[in-house]
């Protein structure tokens, strides 16, 4: 949170428009900083043992065997400059494990599929060690999540 409204901060007084997918990767990458440095006796072991990304067609298949997978999607309206986000984790036979609905402001449908991909990230940290898949169909923030760069609005 405190990247969001540290940048938003920087919009205002700067008059820029805000990169709301910059901030997610420099939140991310914050979070990977911080579980490299934090104590041991608060993280015993990394939630993630490794993550596939997936915009193949079918996003619904279960994943393979000792595997999580992480549909995401969402939905923008430029009326309300906002996006309905949806995220379904699932098991190896398929069986939903967790989810999450919602609609949070959003100022392109690029940020609103950034931010389910963020609600995906929130419910895999609340899974044992495994390996995560994680399926979108936004090919353009899969691509950024591979390369490590983020996408341009």
């Amino acid at each position: 949170m405190w990247f969001i409204w540290k940048h938003h901060c920087w919009c205002v007084f700067n008059h820029q428009s805000p990169h709301p997918s910059m901030i997610a990767m420099k939140a991310y990458s914050a979070a990977l900083d911080f579980l490299d440095f934090a104590p041991s006796k608060l993280i015993l072991q990394p939630p993630i043992s490794s993550v596939s990304y997936t915009t193949t067609i079918d996003t619904l298949s279960p994943p393979p065997a000792l595997c999580f997978k992480v549909n995401i999607d969402a939905s923008w309206n430029e009326n309300s400059v906002s996006g309905g986000i949806a995220v379904v984790v699932r098991d190896d036979m398929g069986r939903i494990i967790d989810g999450f609905v919602g609609i949070s402001p959003a100022i392109s449908p690029l940020a609103a599929e950034l931010l389910a991909i963020c609600e995906g990230l929130v419910l895999i940290a609340k899974l044992p060690p495994c390996s995560v898949m994680l399926a979108s169909d936004s090919i353009t923030l899969i691509q950024a999540l591979k390369s490590g760069i983020p996408p341009q609005d």
